[in-house]
């Protein structure tokens, strides 16, 4: 009685567990596939020792980050051929007052 007892009460608890996992989780895993030739695929099975999946995530992120860095040099690129240059002399200000009756 006392083991069907203990088996049970393992078992609640390896439930419970799941589900404060599964529901405190920091984010989703989405599924990719990876098509590798038969030589690199045998020389994988070999580095046993290697999470191919975690290699496989780390460069993706690696790229993205890069990707979104050269995004935003190209931007900032952008942005400076835009800035117009006032000729020298000119005063916004005084375009502003102007406009707004100011000066006359």
């Amino acid at each position: 009685m006392k083991s069907k007892f203990l088996a049970l009460h393992h078992r609640i608890y390896v439930v419970s567990l799941y589900t404060v996992l599964l529901k405190h989780s920091v984010r989703s895993m989405g599924l990719i596939t990876v098509r590798i030739d038969d030589e690199t695929k045998k020389k994988m099975e070999r580095l046993k020792h290697i999470n191919w999946s975690e290699v496989v995530s780390e460069v993706i992120i690696k790229v993205l980050k890069q990707e979104e860095e050269r995004n935003l040099a190209r931007a900032l690129l952008l942005n400076e051929r835009n800035v117009i240059v006032p000729d020298e002399g000119y005063s916004s200000v005084e375009v502003i007052r102007k406009r707004r009756g100011h000066i006359e």
